[in-house]
């Protein structure tokens, strides 16, 4: 009995060692293709007939045939295709808003520079703080407004908010000395005179001076005039109760 079973622990290790989500992530350190079993080097393809002889016959080389490419790929759930959705797309994305990341740390280099900061919370009820700088373009001289970062904050108490805003920017090696303006809404831990965010902020950094963001006084303006409006309230009581 026990010699069975440890032959079936050893099968099912066996098996373990073909499953996808336990190969090491970087391909380098993964065991060579040819040193599988001839019937087990891509059972994935096999079963979703794809691939061919890609992998033991020296590649894929008729990219110029996009009957062959399709193949090659195979359907909605070929191991390429789970692959892709999986760790690709992903690594895609994150190279991406690495790299555009980095070109706004560039542009801003060593100049002054204005934050402008909101939170809200996401559909699991989680508040995150998003983050954008606001600065002058030293070759064209034109105002630009870059999107930094989103992170999620624990609460959104004034200290809470300001570590966030540190954090992001010491992660991006901008110096939080460097501020020169704040732009929030006018709730008070944002604009409070003795422990709101902005005061919190101009603390540490003097000269970061605080200007309500125009963007949230227009909506202000907005949502007063709408209120006087019988149609627009008629409307919005209407989408409250659907």
């Amino acid at each position: 009995m026990g010699d069975s079973f440890e032959v079936e622990e050893e099968e099912e290790e066996e098996e373990l060692a073909y499953d996808v989500e336990l190969l090491p992530h970087d391909p380098g350190l993964r065991m060579d293709i040819m040193d599988y079993p001839p019937n087990q080097r891509n059972p994935h393809e096999v079963e979703n007939n794809c691939g061919g002889d890609a992998f033991v016959n020296g590649g894929f080389r008729a990219w110029n045939k996009p009957e062959r490419f399709d193949k090659h790929v195979g359907g909605v759930n070929s191991a390429h295709n789970i692959a892709y959705e999986k760790y690709i797309q992903k690594d895609i994305i994150t190279c991406c808003a690495k790299e555009i990341t980095r070109r706004i740390v560039e542009e801003v280099g060593d100049e002054y520079f204005a934050i402008l900061a909101d939170e809200s919370s996401d559909v699991s009820q989680k508040e995150q703080l998003a983050l954008v700088l606001r600065f002058v373009d030293r070759k064209s001289g034109a105002v630009m407004e870059r999107f930094l970062g989103i992170v999620h904050v624990g609460d959104t108490t004034a200290l809470s908010l300001k570590n966030a805003i540190i954090s992001i920017l010491m992660e991006h090696n901008l110096s939080p000395s460097m501020i020169r303006g704040q732009g929030y809404d006018g709730a008070s831990n944002m604009k409070g005179e003795i422990n709101g965010l902005k005061t919190l902020i101009m603390n540490d950094t003097p000269r970061a001076y605080y200007i309500h963001c125009f963007a949230h006084q227009l909506q202000l303006t907005l949502v007063a005039v709408a209120k006087k409006m019988i149609i627009v309230v008629g409307c919005l009581k209407l989408l409250q109760t659907c």
